[in-house]
């Protein structure tokens, strides 16, 4: 009867199963690709891993903390709004540094797939936004049920992919499947139940809402750089002395 038990059981079962479908495919990827394309995927996600702290500027909290579910609707845009700009500034990036971050990292073939970043960067961020509002509305089940798809979805794809063509592109289709399906399947579910729509919000609204909540991108922000910058360190440093194999 205990609507946290319920709640907590709910996202808990849909990770457990997620871990284990993830474990029982393991040594069927694990066959198909090599340690080179592991490692290049490693990379990649280390890349958009601390670059993704910047998506949302870690305003994506203020979803959470509104009172009113109109205030939450304005603070969900200017998420949106700050996702897109940084990454479009992140595919400017990418075209025109794509050679010299190959090089700085010592991998040539991360090369072929910087171009994914941007679009990367984006979903993951729509994703933060969407798992934010879910929770904000109780809406555990949706949040389950996308721990459980990508659990399915990502090792599905790689394998097929990767039985038909040599090389990482299976793991990165895998990937960027993982990243791009959760966010749209949440828009779709919530869209019906809660207003996300622009009508009605204006520039001020979303600057007097960035300076409301400034202590989140002037606090938060450096430490979880940092955080996620050294968790990653060791990916960085290996592939840029060593390569991206080991």
């Amino acid at each position: 009867s205990s609507e946290f038990i319920r709640n907590t059981a709910t996202l808990a079962s849909g990770t457990s199963i997620a871990q284990i479908i993830s474990i029982g495919t393991a040594p069927i990827v694990y066959r198909i690709y090599d340690k080179e394309d592991y490692g290049t995927l490693a990379l990649f996600m280390a890349i958009t891993g601390v670059l993704g702290v910047f998506s949302t500027l870690q305003y994506s909290q203020a979803i959470l903390l509104e009172k009113t579910d109109d205030e939450a609707r304005k603070a969900i845009w200017l998420n949106r709004i700050i996702n897109l700009l940084f990454s479009f500034l992140c595919a400017l990036t990418v075209l025109t540094l794509n050679s010299r971050i190959s090089q700085v990292f010592n991998s040539e073939l991360l090369g072929k797939w910087l171009f994914l970043v941007p679009i990367s960067i984006f979903f993951s961020g729509q994703n933060e936004i969407f798992r934010v509002l879910a929770n904000r509305m109780k809406e555990y089940k949706i949040l389950a049920f996308n721990t459980m798809l990508i659990a399915i979805l990502v090792p599905a794809v790689s394998i097929s992919v990767g039985l038909l063509y040599s090389g990482p592109l299976g793991l990165f289709v895998g990937l960027m499947c993982s990243q791009i399906v959760p966010p749209l399947i949440m828009l779709f579910r919530l869209r019906h139940k809660y207003p996300i729509t622009a009508t009605g919000v204006t520039k001020q609204d979303l600057i007097s809402l960035a300076k409301k909540y400034s202590d989140y991108p002037k606090f938060t922000l450096a430490s979880e750089f940092i955080n996620r910058f050294t968790n990653q360190l060791p990916v960085f440093l290996l592939s840029r002395f060593l390569g991206p194999a080991t």
